[in-house]
């Protein structure tokens, strides 16, 4: 964020709220928007962490996508219902790495 636009804005005489609300919010808005997505992407790489830790924990309280398709595939061998999450899955990750291409794509066309 540059120091000029935020001298910029108090030369003006914009409060602290119009501040944040016009200068610094658009600011780091793309950087924003790429962290958002970036985490929604490293959320699908719980498995290990949820299973070695917890398999799901009481009751499934801990239970993620992954550990529910793969607790469907080999303890409870319904294995149609696990290839479904699969899908579910391929299909929230390919979501989300197209929402980030677009998102990089943009960032650089400024």
């Amino acid at each position: 964020m540059p120091a000029e636009q935020i001298e910029a804005a108090r030369i003006e005489g914009a409060t602290f709220f119009q501040m944040i609300r016009y200068v610094l919010l658009p600011g780091i808005m793309p950087t924003i928007t790429l962290m958002m997505i970036m985490t929604v992407i490293w959320s699908f790489l719980v498995f290990d962490f949820v299973y070695i830790l917890t398999q799901g924990g009481p009751a499934y309280s801990s239970e993620v996508l992954s550990t529910l398709a793969y607790r469907s595939a080999f303890y409870d061998l319904a294995v149609g219902k696990a290839a479904a999450v699969s899908v579910v899955i391929s299909l929230f990750g390919l979501a989300a790495t197209v929402l980030y291409i677009r998102a990089q794509a943009s960032e650089f066309e400024q």
